[in-house]
């Protein structure tokens, strides 16, 4: 096994292994558990990565929090195509900035790190949430017009979005957060511009772009130098990472764990030829929708509804007796890893 040292760069270009994992084998290490998981292929658990690992959450560290930390609603400086706010692009044509909000919940009260809830999942259970983030790509806004979906085109902000895909972290580092590394930095919106125009509705995917999903992160830019939201090369990022975790006050707890992946992956990913039977991207489609005035909502009770939190409920991607039901609600059929109309997670507030 490879490890993360100046030699093995070179060596797992050659193998089309990934430094700081366990060659692309699907690992699945939860931040700094200190736990093993699983490999999205085989059910197999590996180590964890070495701390040569770049991370999102130790960069973020070092800025302020006026950079990292986002309100959960709509920005008031947003505006309207019709506000005054356009400026000149490149090519001269007039575009205007958006702020996109995003918000999480579990059911009616807003998600929290250190906060109790009850009545969650198939089982009514209390739960704590361990864990909230995602990745977003291929954001559009929807044209008033006539439906046309037109790119907003990300604003590059380290650590937390590239040209083509942005990361969403609602995880602050409290109560049981803290098992993902402790830290209180988050990001709630997506910021960009689009041509000036009337626009009522938005689409996303949850996912990474193909191109950069089996890149290894110690040479990728932010955000995907979060090693603690990748499998490895070959497996690619964790597209999204929901963990609740059941409180008792004695006996065994429980938890509901849901990370999004592609899987049945093959190739070379040192010469960028993966290709992935099951691409596992969930497209999302809102409307009406005012990015101006409006956030886009995200409900974890919704994503477990089905799911019995009192016992051990992980799903890494390929459990059948776990995974169907999540995937469903998230808009992903478990079975081909294409769209399904499904999706009741993501709704506009």
């Amino acid at each position: 096994m490879l490890r993360s040292t100046p030699s093995c760069l070179l060596v797992g270009l050659v193998l089309g292994t990934g430094c700081g994992d366990d060659g692309g084998s699907g690992n699945d290490e939860h931040d700094d558990h200190h736990e093993t998981d699983m490999d999205p292929s085989t059910g197999t658990t590996a180590p964890l990565p070495s701390t040569s690992d770049t991370s999102l959450d130790d960069s973020s560290t070092t800025t302020t929090t006026a950079d990292t930390t986002d309100s959960t609603g709509p920005t008031d400086s947003s505006s309207s195509s019709d506000s005054g706010s356009e400026s000149s692009g490149t090519t001269g044509e007039a575009v205007t900035p958006v702020s996109i909000a995003f918000a999480a919940f579990i059911g009616t009260e807003p998600f929290a790190c250190g906060t109790t809830y009850e009545g969650v999942g198939a089982t009514a259970a209390t739960v704590e949430p361990r864990d909230l983030r995602f990745f977003v790509q291929d954001l559009h806004l929807l044209r008033a017009s006539d439906g046309e979906p037109v790119p907003v085109v990300l604003d590059v902000d380290d650590p937390w979005q590239a040209e083509t895909v942005a990361l969403l972290d609602f995880e602050d580092g409290s109560g049981a957060c803290s098992e993902g590394g402790g830290n209180p930095a988050t990001r709630t919106t997506i910021t960009g511009t689009v041509p000036t125009d009337d626009y009522d509705g938005l689409a996303f995917t949850v996912g990474v772009p193909e191109d950069l999903n089996h890149g290894d992160p110690l040479f990728l830019p932010a955000p995907l130098g979060a090693s603690s939201m990748t499998w490895g090369w070959l497996y690619g990022f964790k597209f999204i990472k929901v963990e609740l975790q059941q409180v008792v006050e004695e006996g065994s707890a429980g938890d509901g764990v849901f990370h999004l992946g592609s899987n049945g992956c093959t190739g070379n990913p040192g010469v960028g030829d993966v290709e992935c039977s099951l691409p596992n991207r969930a497209p999302i489609e809102l409307a009406p929708f005012d990015w101006a005035s409006q956030s886009v909502a995200l409900d974890v009770a919704a994503l477990f509804a089905e799911t019995n939190l009192a016992i051990e409920s992980q799903c890494h991607s390929f459990q059948p007796d776990v995974c169907p039901p999540v995937f469903d609600r998230t808009g992903v059929d478990f079975d081909t890893g294409l769209p399904a109309p499904t999706q009741v997670v993501f709704s506009v507030q």
